[in-house]
């Protein structure tokens, strides 16, 4: 991914945006075609991987990804309840919901 200063010289010395200064002659960050292109495709490669079609009527696809990319990850896995964090660390996986054992 780019940085706003891989793609112009009017960011600042960590590559990041700057307002300017009209005083000191200082110019503000200009946003160039590449550094906008480089994050659409961030953007697209990310809908697409979580297996949507892009539609320009849907402005949630990118957050509809990434919950089926962070769902599928974690497929299995036991989620955590509010009581879970004051049970006894050495218990903790002795049996799952149901009271079914389960190796920890």
């Amino acid at each position: 991914m780019q940085k706003i200063g891989d793609t112009t010289k009017t960011a600042d010395s960590n590559g990041e945006f700057t307002d300017g200064d009209p005083q000191k002659q200082i110019s503000c960050t200009w946003i160039m075609a590449a550094w906008l292109n480089t994050l659409q495709r961030e953007v697209i490669k990310v809908v697409q991987e979580g297996g949507l079609t892009l539609n320009p009527k849907d402005d949630t696809q990118l957050y509809q990804a990434i919950d089926k990319l962070i769902g599928t990850a974690v497929k299995g896995a036991l989620p955590l309840y509010p009581d879970t964090l004051a049970v006894d660390l050495n218990t903790l996986g002795a049996a799952d919901q149901a009271g079914v054992y389960c190796q920890p």
